[in-house]
């Protein structure tokens, strides 16, 4: 499958450049990559996620980050709806429905 692309309503810049979309492999992603989400999201939420993890928009961001090669950093920066368009695009995948 292709990968998804979320268009982003406010642009940010990132590397000197305009950051207009956002293309997300999420097919790539393997457990490992989860694993590695799981335990950086739990580094910044003081090692721990409560609850469902696909919930947890710290995890999800660490996921996005590694499907778009774009820094958790730089997505942090995205406007909320940007950043929210993200993170449902991420669900909706998980959830067999994307």
């Amino acid at each position: 499958m292709a990968a998804r692309i979320v268009t982003l309503r406010s642009p940010i810049e990132h590397e000197g450049k305009s950051l207009t979309e956002i293309s997300l492999d999420l097919e790539k992603l393997t457990g490992d990559d989860a694993l590695l989400a799981e335990r950086e999201a739990q580094m910044e939420n003081g090692g721990q996620i409560r609850g469902d993890p696909l919930l947890s928009k710290a995890y999800v961001l660490h996921v996005l980050s590694r499907a778009s090669g774009v820094d958790a950093a730089v997505l942090k920066r995205l406007r909320i709806d940007d950043f929210d368009d993200l993170i449902r695009t991420a669900q909706v995948f998980f959830m067999g429905m994307g």
